[in-house]
């Protein structure tokens, strides 16, 4: 079904053209038609429209595993909606931008409109933006590059030497600021530290970093570098 609204008034106006030659369709769709010789002027026609963003955090040396299986669905020109094929990876490795730049060749290969990616490396965040009602299925799996630091503690007649309050550990992520266990007065047993490091992190919402305590006499870190 074909509507012809003020709209469609508009861009007759817009394209000297006769109102009955510009049709607005139900599905969105502007359809300008004519004679042969018709040629449309240059500009363009921007949308003003209410739309959605789905965002991805990555780790800041997080990239795109091959194993993602994002798919996204979304209005085509003629109506309805359809859904992208998973996208050929470009990148070595495959970085959010780079990602980005093969899902929208997805999205285009696969006829939708109104739907594009932005992904920035500096930041880590992948975003997918388009009109209300677009949707993904499948996911996005990453891969962080990882270091680990071991820290010995003595083991005597089945004892674990304990942790001296003088210890300064401090443990940063991309810059930020140094996370310290909270200070304790007398020595403390490995796991215990461990534990109000752990505490620590967690609650300067750095999280993709674990202290553990595997065996006796040693601590570990494991963060993303």
């Amino acid at each position: 079904m074909q509507v012809e609204t003020q709209l469609s008034d508009q861009i007759a106006r817009y394209m000297d053209l006769a109102t009955s030659q510009v049709k607005l369709t139900a599905t969105g769709q502007i359809t300008i038609s004519g004679p042969s010789n018709m040629t449309v002027k240059a500009g363009s026609v921007t949308q003003d429209f209410t739309g959605t963003s789905i965002p991805y955090n990555f780790a800041l040396t997080g990239t795109v595993a091959t194993n993602s299986n994002l798919r996204i669905s979304g209005p085509t020109i003629s109506g309805g909606t359809t859904n992208t094929n998973l996208p050929t990876f470009t990148g070595t490795p495959e970085t959010a931008s780079a990602y980005a730049t093969d899902l929208n060749t997805a999205i285009t290969a696969a006829g939708i409109v109104g739907v594009s990616v932005s992904g920035n490396n500096l930041t880590g965040l992948l975003t997918i933006t388009g009109p209300t009602g677009i949707s993904t299925t499948g996911s996005i799996q990453q891969d962080v590059a990882m270091t680990t630091a071991n820290y010995n503690f003595s083991n005597s007649n089945g004892s674990v030497a304990l942790v001296d309050p003088s210890t300064t550990l401090s443990i940063t992520e991309a810059g930020g600021t140094p996370v310290t266990a909270p200070t304790f007065t007398s020595s403390e047993s490995v796991s215990t530290y461990a534990n109000a490091l752990q505490r620590a992190l967690t609650s300067a919402g750095i999280t993709d970093v674990t202290v553990s305590y595997p065996s006796p006499g040693r601590t570990s870190r494991r963060q993303a570098t």
